[in-house]
């Protein structure tokens, strides 16, 4: 995932720039996992183009993977209630939602820009479905995590499953 990529995605978007400021700080500035996962996404860029792929097709869409897992781990530091991150504590909860949204939004943009792409055709729209469809499964888990009144340790595998191994099945 590059800034290049992300910064022509917010600035066409007509995002205002203070938001695009605090969408970057949250996908480049975040904490060490955050960091680690933005550094994987280079992983499938590097296949794909030592296959002879285009590496900017392989790079929307790992970009596109990171700022739905980002978004997703936000948001799951909020409903769990741990502490804020530097970039968003002085805001509270709300700015954290707010720009795990945007970055749910972005993803969004780049899978549709993979659509433009003639030489992936389909694949595209698979791609994008897949994606939409596994972050629901990740939802459900963490909405039956956040329900739960009595966790169990029965109730743990299906959970982490859900939450973790349904986003990075992709």
């Amino acid at each position: 995932m590059t800034a290049d990529l992300l910064s022509q995605i917010w600035e066409q978007s007509g995002a205002w720039p203070e938001f695009i400021d605090t969408m970057r700080l949250a996908a480049f500035f975040g904490n060490e996992g955050q960091n680690r996962k933005l550094r994987l996404a280079r992983l499938p860029v590097t296949c794909h183009e030592g296959a002879g792929g285009h590496p900017q097709q392989a790079e929307e869409l790992a970009s596109a993977w990171v700022l739905l897992y980002l978004a997703a781990n936000i948001m799951d530091s909020v409903q769990d209630g741990d502490p804020p991150q530097p970039w968003w504590a002085d805001h509270g909860p709300g700015m954290a939602i707010n720009t795990a949204t945007g970055l749910y939004f972005s993803a969004s943009l780049l899978l549709l820009r993979m659509q433009a792409h003639p030489q992936l055709g389909e694949s595209a729209l698979f791609v994008a479905e897949e994606f939409y469809r596994r972050f629901l499964v990740m939802c459900s888990g963490q909405h039956a995590d956040l329900i739960a009144t009595r966790p169990s340790v029965a109730l743990f595998w299906p959970l982490a499953e859900a939450k973790s191994v349904a986003s990075l099945a992709m």
